[in-house]
């Protein structure tokens, strides 16, 4: 329904203060070394139904070399986003979803947390959690067990899985299946992503 899109034709302006702190050992290959994030935003959507909001996001990922076949990482994100009407006032591309493979991948991309008839609706406040431990198989080739935990909204979802990574200079291809441990009616058992990059 329309009236849970928020404005769907509007301008938004913008203002954020990001602080970044990187002690990673490469970024787009990391495997020793700290990273922080925190953005601190202030905006507009100005349309035929004009909304102003402050949103902050916050980012802490930790990464460690056990061997020269091993490592495992830590990574916490968060934030929120807070309108000044209500929440369906925000337009629905300004509201954070989270699903897919660099969240909780039990669930597809975006399709985690509030719905209307099985349409993401996205939310207000979130967060996730991630550990990964990583061993090489052969050459650039590793192996990886994870486990994810995150919420938006409400309701905390849980998944673990297990994938195969190939490492190249511009980051890792992935191939990955995340197992939902806490399946709701409705919910997937798990899903499988293909991704490149590091998850977080």
């Amino acid at each position: 329904p329309d009236e849970l899109l928020g404005p769907t034709d509007y301008v938004l302006q913008r203002i954020t203060f990001n602080q970044t702190y990187d002690r990673r050992d490469d970024p787009a290959l990391p495997s020793d070394g700290w990273f922080a994030r925190l953005d601190t935003s202030l905006g507009l959507a100005l349309g035929d139904q004009s909304v102003g909001f402050f949103e902050t996001e916050a980012q802490v990922s930790y990464y460690k070399k056990l061997s020269e076949k091993s490592a495992y990482s830590l990574g916490l994100r968060g934030g929120l986003i807070i309108p000044t009407g209500d929440d369906e006032d925000l337009p629905i591309d300004l509201r954070k979803f989270l699903g897919g493979s660099n969240t909780i991948r039990s669930f597809p991309e975006r399709e985690m947390g509030p719905d209307y008839d099985d349409y993401p609706l996205g939310g207000n406040t979130w967060w996730v959690g991630n550990f990964e431990y990583t061993r090489t198989m052969v050459g650039p080739v590793k192996g990886v067990a994870f486990f994810d935990a995150g919420s938006l909204d409400s309701g905390i979802e849980m998944a673990a899985g297990l994938g195969v990574r190939i490492d190249l200079p511009v980051g890792p291809i992935r191939l990955e299946y995340g197992h939902n441990l806490t399946r709701d009616p409705g919910e997937p058992n798990g899903t499988f992503h293909f991704a490149i990059g590091t998850t977080f």
